[in-house]
């Protein structure tokens, strides 16, 4: 891989169902992926061996069972560091049971 160059990026969103995939891109347009999410102020967690396997599902697939652990961890870097995505899993109750 070239300095500064993404090769994959994937865009996951929570809902009280499941993780799913909602974007994936490859190349320049996963560079845009990248800016946009950037300016956007939107959380960005880099794994390039979970971004290499979810790139195989597309957008509006809902993660494997077997890929949670390895999500839960972007989701928990997310809640760690966002207060805006802290709040809307807190609202969602996924938290409360």
């Amino acid at each position: 891989m070239k300095q500064g160059f993404i090769e994959k990026s994937i865009a996951l969103q929570y809902d009280k169902d499941a993780p799913k995939i909602i974007a994936s891109a490859r190349g320049i347009l996963a560079e845009k992926m990248i800016k946009i999410a950037k300016e956007k102020k939107i959380t960005i967690y880099k794994d390039e061996d979970l971004a290499e396997i979810l790139s195989k599902f597309k957008a509006g697939d809902l993660i494997p069972e077997n890929l949670f652990g390895a999500v839960s961890v972007v989701m928990a870097y997310c809640y760690s560091i966002n207060s805006d995505f802290r709040q809307k899993i807190n609202n969602s109750g996924l938290l409360n049971g």
